[in-house]
């Protein structure tokens, strides 16, 4: 769920512009919940570290997206570890001027649903890593990660381990999965990035 263009752009002119290069941590798991970020530009991988040291890659995150809101609201650490996946533009405020935007624009309905949305699609995916076997749950993960590319195709720049972390599987089973698909004219794959070249067909295998 994006935040809306009334509250990006009270957070673009409150805060402090900042740029982030690839693979920068941008928020980190276990840290105080001191700020929220504006993704402006680029994308972003949310990563859950549990306390055996498993990680679950729980989300791509775009432009428009407010990061750390929950945290904020709550006072709780950080849930989740945010890495820039491209060159971003962020937009960084206080944990405390965010509130009060909030609460002088009556804004606080929105952060809230927003909130709302992310567990709800947090139980989506623990219900699907549950319930279906390992070619529904990469397809699945395949069409929730993917954006738009330049081709217009959907993309994904994601490695195959880290689609192994987003459902949980192992990475030869993944990978065998990525290999029937690719066969059958559905994707194609390089180094670092899934393309899907039939999303339709994609989505009536499931």
């Amino acid at each position: 769920m994006q935040t809306s263009a009334m509250l990006a752009k009270l957070i673009t002119r409150a805060g402090t512009e900042r740029k982030v290069a690839r693979d920068t941590t941008v928020l980190r798991q276990g840290d105080e919940s001191a700020q929220v970020v504006l993704l402006r530009h680029g994308r972003v991988k949310v990563e859950i570290i549990s306390s055996e040291g498993a990680i679950l890659l729980a989300a791509v995150r775009g432009p428009l997206e407010t990061l750390g809101a929950l945290g904020v609201m709550t006072g709780e650490p950080r849930t989740a570890t945010v890495t820039a996946m491209s060159p971003c533009t962020t937009t960084v405020l206080s944990a405390a001027r965010f509130r009060r935007l909030l609460t002088e624009h009556r804004l606080e309905t929105e952060v809230t649903q927003q909130t709302m949305s992310r567990f709800v699609e947090a139980e989506q995916w623990r219900i699907e890593q549950a319930t279906l076997p390992a070619r529904a749950q990469l397809i699945h993960a395949l069409l929730r990660l993917s954006f738009a590319g330049p081709s217009g195709r959907p993309i994904l720049s994601l490695t195959q381990r880290e689609l192994s972390q987003a459902i949980g599987r192992d990475l030869s089973v993944v990978s065998a999965a990525l290999g029937e698909l690719r066969k059958n004219g559905l994707i194609t794959t390089a180094p670092r990035g899934v393309t899907i070249m039939n999303p339709g067909a994609l989505r009536k295998l499931v």
